[in-house]
Parts: C-alpha cells; sequence; structure tokens
C-alpha cells in the first residue's frame, strides 16, 4: 500500500535528492496514487490508476504497484531509471 503524502510533501522532500530519486504515495487531497520522480531540473508527477485490479501509468498495465518500480528500476521511464525511494 502506498503512503498518504501530498503532491507539495514529495516536491519538499524530492528538492535535495539525486535525479532519478522517487517516491510511491496516495494523495490524501485527490485520494489518487502518485509517483513522483526527480529528474535534473524538475520533479515529475505521475498519476497511476487502478481498474480491473490492474495498476496503470502512462497507459501500460502493471500487476502490483511493486511491479512498476521493479519495472522501471530496469527500464527507463520518460529518459530516467528510477533509482531510490
Amino acid at each position: 500500500q502506498p503512503i498518504l503524502f501530498s503532491i507539495s510533501d514529495a516536491e519538499n522532500v524530492l528538492r535535495d535528492t539525486e535525479p532519478s530519486d522517487f517516491l510511491l504515495y496516495k494523495d490524501h487531497e485527490s485520494g489518487k496514487i502518485i509517483l513522483s520522480v526527480r529528474l535534473a531540473s524538475y520533479i515529475r508527477h505521475y498519476r497511476i490508476t487502478e481498474l480491473n485490479s490492474l495498476y496503470y501509468l502512462e497507459g501500460q498495465p502493471y500487476a502490483y504497484l511493486d511491479s512498476i518500480v521493479l519495472y522501471h528500476r530496469k527500464h527507463k521511464l520518460n529518459g530516467v531509471k528510477l533509482n531510490k525511494q
């Protein structure tokens, strides 16, 4: 289960981290699952949707939330591989 956080909390935490560091959390304001990733000059937020027991990130289905992280540690997500949470 993702932790409860907000997008502004995630930006504060990731502001001083290395590119490719990330947080996976449930936004307590919207109730959406968010993957926030530190890129070179900004933080990108991806909304993950759940439908029919699958999780979707940018249209790609995943069986579990953890599988999103595991996959993108090996394969780039818009130019970066996820590093540490």
